[in-house]
């Protein structure tokens, strides 16, 4: 007795199922790419503070001009009652009540407040990028309520 084997299925991609899991996954990449364009329009305004506060770093005054860049971000996402009152030690808990991790490592808060306020502008290269760097974490982590 031979056993009779079936006739062998043929596997094309022509088929209609076929036809629907390349719809979907066409769809699924057009909607993901929206997604990340969507995204990425909304955070511009993220982008371009990083740079005026890069190329602030390279004048006398950067304390108030970064300063001032930190204001302009925390306006545009809160509002200004709020925001524009704010002033030294309120400033910086502010700023640190906002972003989604608060800061763990430990800035010299009171040197960065009487910098952004010194007319004469005498403050160290290395508290300029420390402030600097404080202020570009926080545009790039800042939770909007």
């Amino acid at each position: 007795m031979e056993i009779i084997e079936p006739n062998p299925i043929q596997y094309s991609f022509d088929t209609l199922g076929w036809h629907i899991v390349f719809a979907m996954i066409i769809a699924l990449i057009i909607i993901i790419a929206i997604i990340a364009y969507v995204r990425y329009r909304k955070n511009a305004y993220r982008r371009n503070a990083i740079k005026v506060i890069d190329n602030a770093c390279e004048y006398t005054g950067a304390f108030p001009l970064i300063n001032l860049e930190l204001k302009k971000v925390a306006i545009s996402k809160w509002n200004r009652e709020l925001v524009a009152s704010l002033q030294a030690n309120e400033w910086f808990e502010f700023l640190n009540s906002t972003m989604k991790k608060p800061y763990t490592k430990t800035y010299n808060f009171p040197a960065f407040t009487e910098s952004i306020y010194d007319p004469k502008g005498a403050y160290s290269t290395e508290l300029l990028y420390e402030f600097s760097d404080f202020a570009k974490r926080w545009i790039k982590t800042h939770k909007v309520k």
